[in-house]
C-alpha cells in the first residue's frame, strides 16, 4: 500500500468519502485488528482529520465484521465501524463528525472506505 488517497466531495452538502490503504500488520487478519489500528490510521497527523491537531475525542459506536459474497461464490470479510469524533479545522473551531467505515484486507493491504 501506498501513494495518495482517493477522496470526493459534495460541495452543496460538505459530504464526503475517502478511501485509505496502509499495510496489514505483520500477523494481523482484519477481523483481529485492535480498533486503535483505525484510529491511528484515520486520526494521522498528516491525514484528513487530524491535520490542524490531534483528535482527542472519538468513539467507535459500533463494530462488527460482515462477510460478503461476489457473484463468483468467493466470500471477503468486511469490518465496520461507525464513529463519532471532534476535529480541529483550518481556523481552529472544534467540529463534530460521524463516519462510516468499511475495511477490507487485500494482498498484505487494508483497504478503508470512509
Amino acid at each position: 500500500a501506498g501513494g495518495p488517497n482517493l477522496d470526493v466531495r459534495d460541495v452543496r452538502t460538505s459530504d464526503s468519502a475517502y478511501l485509505l490503504a496502509a499495510p496489514l500488520p505483520s500477523g494481523q487478519a482484519l477481523d483481529t485488528l485492535p480498533r486503535s489500528f483505525f484510529a491511528e490510521l484515520l486520526f494521522r497527523s498528516d491525514g484528513k482529520y487530524g491535520a490542524y491537531g490531534g483528535v482527542d475525542d472519538f468513539a467507535i459506536a459500533e463494530s462488527g465484521v460482515a462477510l460478503l459474497s461476489s457473484p463468483s461464490g468467493g466470500e471477503q470479510p468486511y469490518r465496520r465501524l461507525s464513529l463519532r469524533f471532534d476535529v480541529l479545522t483550518y481556523n481552529q473551531n472544534t467540529v463534530r463528525r460521524r463516519a462510516l467505515v468499511s475495511a477490507t484486507a487485500a494482498g498484505g493491504s487494508v483497504y478503508v472506505l470512509v
